[in-house]
């Protein structure tokens, strides 16, 4: 039955009979009210009729608009509410999003219907205009109260009263929630539908109307230059071609004048007349949208006055903590902060609180699959939480960590987020355990290899390996060699270009000169290298930074690594004569560096990088006022000293050594000895003192 309905609303609008048969169609609704699917298909073919027309000769064509008072809008308006309580009905909500549709794109001043459904559904919801709202739930409820009985005959028939009651008032609670729900999709589509009727229906007629009027003004400026042409044109021609010739400027004149009178006097009983008159012509467009926006967002708009809901909800996630109540309240506050940079804004730290402290899952992803609607809208508005949106990614819930990745991979390749450091939080995603992440985020990387001719991924390597070599990501997380060899192995085989090898060489041996004692980094760095094609003068590169490298190769993973590159380019490049030589000497510079004198050398630049290293300075505490702590002083001069002549006698012999040690032990002795006699002598001076005073007051 429903198919045979389907099928003949179809064959209405093929015919493009929509605008003499819609009385038609709304009888047909009106007569399948209790069928929300048929009103909800009905609804989808409907909006066929708002489908913009293009543009012909230059000339932006009028939208296609209802009556306000048509009663298309009314019935449907009477069968959302009338059915809102019926909260079983999973048919509901889809049919009011599509009703909700059909009014912003066919009706004449839709925000009004709109309030007036919200205005109905907030009485049956038993929400106040600017109100708080408290629900009861089933965790907070107390207990049913039960009249005083008959204790002697009402045993089982108490048990029995209190189970129904409880029963009936769970269920109530239960209803109650579903409709608030409900009631919080309805204002989150009536944000979207605003949002849409601006941005699509107002801003195009503000441009026909803008357009028309400059199409007049340039046509009354041809009129005098045409009459004057037709005039000498008369001096030419017969009286019957004079005839003809009057007729048909006369016939055109009509047609200018009609249309230009039909496209700029419009009707002034639309929405659009009522909020922007005239000024259109005078004032650029988007400062109209801007003011018109701003009049919706006041806090005495009928939206903004229900928005208080929503921060109760979800300030308060104790009270209010069902996940499809705070995930209607989440995914409402979003679309409500897509209304205006201003919301967005002023709401965003709550959001992201929300994404980073909820503890629905389905919260969460809700927030990231948003998150392209806002960087489209508002590009700059989460300027400052960039690392939030990319410490999604390493959510523990798969489903986030998945919805984050699809996010932040759309808004870089369609060029609306520059990629920058965090790019490397990606590059974990190759290894996921999430076999759906990790397939996303190669196919990420091959499509980024694409664009620009490479050079869009090559820009963003060094960032990549800079943060993740190491081994040490942050205090919680670490990546193990193997793990950070299969990320590179992968991202290195779109290094391609001698110049794009060229410039990473270099940088990855001024990286090697500048690492500190980390083994682990050396191994990384040369790993990175050994992945790279190697040309004639990349090679060269390598030998003049040789000394660069040279101490790091005592580590048996770097001498390998390096080892790897000059077998592969003899392989490749060794034909070469004057290539031939240059690697023969790095191969021989990579084996000295194996040797003992090697790795003697090696160690003693280590030494002396730590020798180089800057001191702490002391911070000064005062003068010194005793001589116990000027002896301190002196101790440590005196244990300063003693440091630097045992660094600068490392060659002598063990005897040598052997014996100062043995004098230092004895100095350290003597004064150990000295002190305690001190400390001996003035503390026998203070048991004197005390003696003396104690017999003088014996005396007194």
């Amino acid at each position: 039955m429903l198919r045979k309905y389907s099928i003949k609303f179809f064959l209405l609008l093929s015919r493009n009979e929509i605008n003499t048969k819609l009385n038609d169609i709304t009888d047909l609704i009106q007569a399948k009210d209790k069928n929300h699917r048929f009103v909800h298909i009905s609804c989808l073919l409907l909006q066929l009729a708002a489908t913009p027309k293009k543009i012909e000769n230059g000339v932006r064509p009028k939208q296609f608009r209802l009556p306000k008072t048509h009663r298309l809008f009314e019935s449907l308006g009477n069968i959302i509410v009338s059915s809102f309580h019926d909260v079983s009905d999973r048919q509901w909500t889809p049919m009011m999003e599509s009703a909700f549709d059909v009014i912003f794109k066919l009706a004449d001043g839709p925000i009004k219907h709109i309030e007036n459904i919200i205005k109905k559904l907030a009485v049956k919801t038993g929400v106040k205009v600017g109100g708080l709202f408290k629900i009861p739930l089933a965790s907070q409820s107390q207990p049913a109260f039960v009249e005083p009985m008959d204790f002697e005959n009402a045993g089982s028939e108490q048990s029995q009263t209190q189970t129904q009651s409880s029963s009936h008032h769970s269920q109530a609670t239960s209803n109650s929630a579903l409709m608030l729900v409900r009631f919080l999709n309805c204002l989150g589509k009536a944000a979207v539908g605003i949002v849409y009727y601006v941005d699509c229906t107002v801003k195009d007629e503000l441009l026909r109307r803008k357009e028309a009027k400059q199409t007049s003004r340039t046509n009354q400026k041809l009129q005098p230059k045409q009459r004057k042409s037709n005039k000498k044109r008369a001096k030419r021609k017969t009286p019957d071609e004079d005839e003809e010739m009057n007729e048909t400027t006369a016939s055109s004149n009509l047609t200018l004048n009609s249309t230009t009178n039909q496209t700029i006097d419009d009707d002034q009983d639309d929405e659009m007349c009522q909020v922007f008159g005239g000024a259109e012509a005078e004032d650029p467009v988007d400062n109209e949208i801007g003011l018109y926006i701003q009049s919706l967002c006041e806090k005495t708009s009928l939206l903004m006055q229900y928005k208080n809901i929503l921060e109760q909800i979800l300030l308060h996630p104790q009270e209010y903590r069902e996940e499809a109540l705070q995930l209607s309240a989440t995914i409402c506050l979003c679309k409500f902060m897509l209304l205006s940079v201003e919301l967005c804004e002023t709401h965003a730290k709550m959001l992201f609180d929300l994404l980073k402290n909820s503890t629905f899952e389905s919260v969460r992803v809700a927030i990231m699959i948003l998150m392209n609607d806002f960087y489209l809208k508002y590009p700059l508005a989460f300027a400052a939480y960039s690392n939030d949106v990319y410490g999604c990614l390493r959510d523990r819930s798969d489903n986030v960590r998945l919805a984050a990745l699809k996010t932040i991979s759309n808004l870089i390749l369609k060029e609306m987020v520059k990629p920058k450091g965090q790019i490397s939080e990606i590059a974990l995603c190759i290894i996921d355990k999430h076999p759906q992440i990790a397939t996303l985020a190669t196919s990420f990387f091959s499509e980024l290899a694409k664009r620009q001719h490479g050079e869009a991924l090559f820009n963003i390597l060094p960032d990549i390996f800079s943060n993740l070599v190491g081994g040490h990501l942050d205090k919680d997380r670490q990546l193990d060699e193997e793990d950070f060899k299969t990320i590179m192995e992968f991202l290195f085989k779109y290094v391609s270009k001698e110049k794009q090898t060229e410039s990473l060489s270099e940088k990855l041996c001024q990286r090697f000169h500048m690492a500190d004692n980390n083994p682990r980094l050396w191994r990384d760095l040369a790993y990175i290298m050994s992945k790279l094609s190697y040309n004639e003068r990349s090679l060269k590169g390598l030998l003049d930074h040789y000394n660069y490298y040279a101490d790091k190769l005592v580590e048996d993973a770097v001498y390998e690594s390096f080892l790897s590159i000059v077998n592969n380019a003899k392989k490749l490049l060794g034909n070469k004569p004057d290539l031939k030589v240059v690697l023969d000497e790095l191969a021989n510079r990579i084996e000295q560096a194996r040797s003992s004198s090697g790795i003697l050398m090696a160690v003693q630049q280590a030494q002396q990088k730590v020798k180089q290293q800057p001191k702490v300075p002391k911070t000064k505490k005062g003068k010194a006022t005793n001589s116990r702590s000027k002896a301190k002083a002196s101790q440590s001069d005196d244990d300063d000293d003693d440091d630097e002549s045992k660094e600068n006698d490392d060659d002598d012999d063990d005897d040598e050594n052997n014996f100062q040690r043995s004098v230092k032990k004895e100095t350290k002795f003597a004064r150990t000895t000295s002190r305690s006699k001190r400390n001996a002598a003035v503390n026998s001076r203070k048991k004197a003192t005390l003696a003396a005073s104690d017999d003088d007051d014996d005396d007194d």
